[in-house]
């Protein structure tokens, strides 16, 4: 506490922006942004540690897609499966009673709208993060990232066959049934995907890992995994990224789909995602 008060002090003399100087000065989220009182001329931040649930269509933070009814389960707890007593999470999942379940809870609607663009050139560099731990790595899939309002199942099937749709856009990490512990990290436009990476990072059940990615406001995005910048930027101009020269909206979501009837879940410590104004 007492180097960030130094550095605003010294960022106040100097006549800076002291927003910038509440940031780490190194990592991911370096340069990043704390919104002040005037939020016109800082940034928009989207945050969640999963104290409590906001779940609703047009009433809640958060929106739930799924399939067979009750057998998709959102709960926030007290989770303590690592031996660690870390707050609030939210588990999505299903229970098992029918192969083929998924579940993908998303901030925002078609109703209201997604709140972030990835637009190359713009200097709107953005920050999105997350924490999750899955329970299992066996005939299930699941995707972590930014997506297009509309889209309900990016996984077809249990193999995680895309399935975005034809006018659905999304920059995310994933794992398919095929390979279930590599983590990919791809791009979809329309309903077209390109893997940057197959095999970025690796998941194992019953493991936090934080994921990331970071849109300099230029020409790139940059993955993260615990913290760790990977070397396969995506740049906005490449084929099938959403957004681009363009306005496409996305928005956090978080994608989980089993194929053998049985209960598969995500947790989620929390979820951040900032983005200059």
């Amino acid at each position: 506490m007492g180097l960030y008060i130094e550095r605003i002090v010294k960022a106040c003399k100097m006549g800076l922006d002291a927003d910038k100087f509440l940031s780490p000065e190194s990592g991911f989220w370096a340069g990043c942004p704390i919104p002040r009182v005037d939020l016109d001329t800082s940034a928009f931040v989207i945050f969640d540690d999963f104290t409590s649930l906001s779940l609703g269509d047009a009433t809640g933070k958060w929106t739930l897609d799924n399939t067979n009814g009750s057998a998709v389960l959102t709960d926030c707890q007290l989770f303590d499966g690592t031996n660690e007593k870390l707050g609030g999470i939210v588990k999505v999942g299903t229970d098992g009673s029918l192969a083929e379940d998924f579940a993908c809870m998303k901030v925002s609607s078609t109703d209201t709208g997604a709140p972030f663009k990835i637009t190359s050139n713009s200097g709107k560099k953005l920050w999105f993060a997350t924490k999750i731990y899955v329970s299992s790595i066996t005939d299930c899939s699941y995707y972590v990232g930014l997506c297009d309002q509309t889209v309900t199942e990016p996984g077809a099937d249990d193999t995680g066959a895309e399935n975005f749709g034809v006018a659905q856009d999304g920059v995310y990490f994933r794992t398919l049934n095929a390979s279930p512990t590599a983590i990919g990290w791809a791009h979809t436009k329309n309903g077209t995907e390109t893997i940057k990476k197959a095999g970025i990072g690796t998941l194992t059940a019953s493991t936090w890992i934080t994921l990331g990615l970071y849109f300099n406001g230029l020409t790139g995005v940059i993955p993260y995994i615990d913290g760790v910048a990977q070397d396969y930027a995506i740049a906005t101009g490449a084929s099938n990224f959403p957004g681009g020269s363009t306005d496409q909206g996305l928005t956090p979501f978080f994608y989980v789909k089993e194929g053998a009837g049985t209960a598969t879940y995500i947790y989620v410590d929390w979820i951040k995602c900032v983005q200059i104004r």
